[in-house]
């Protein structure tokens, strides 16, 4: 018989169940910003037209923040939080979204303009992810690494705040 602290039934012998552990994980950098209009298709379809004009052309199809918003979406259901502005002296953009994978179109919850009192440029994208810190910390600090060195001019930070109000960098 399995007891509750054998809830997987292997007896005990396998490995110990990991704990999926929440992290709401933000990245912002002061780039030209997304135009307001652009937003929801820009992050909330695959393989459409993300790069904004001529003003950024780095890259291929711009897929990481719409796999970064998948992995929210399947692990933890929560949409993404997108604030954008394209100069200090604009508007200041704020879409919450999700994705309906199914149908590759975006589900667009809040798309506002509001005044940009912060004089905010470029992008900031807030999400909810599900894992294991412990696990994937090595894999996130090696992908940082290895993008300080393709993008020397670039200025790369790490600040992990746990729940509990603790902080530590890397």
């Amino acid at each position: 018989g399995s007891s509750a602290a054998d809830a997987d039934g292997d007896g005990g012998k396998g490995k110990e169940k990991q704990e999926t552990l929440y992290y709401k994980v933000m990245v912002r950098d002061n780039g030209c910003g997304m135009p307001h209009n652009s937003i929801p298709d820009s992050l909330g379809r695959v393989l459409a037209g993300s790069k904004y004009g001529v003003r950024q052309t780095r890259g291929k199809f711009g897929l990481g923040a719409k796999m970064a918003l998948i992995w929210s979406k399947q692990s933890t259901g929560l949409p993404v939080e997108v604030r954008t502005a394209t100069g200090p002296d604009k508007l200041l953009s704020v879409c919450v979204l999700d994705i309906d994978i199914q149908k590759n179109q975006p589900r667009v919850n809040v798309h506002e303009q509001l005044a940009n009192d912060e004089q905010m440029r470029g992008s900031e994208i807030a999400l909810v992810v599900g894992g294991n810190w412990s696990t994937y910390r090595s894999y996130i600090v090696r992908y940082l690494r290895q993008m300080a060195v393709i993008t020397p001019y670039a200025r790369f930070g790490l600040a992990f705040t746990s729940a509990e109000g603790g902080r530590s960098n890397s």
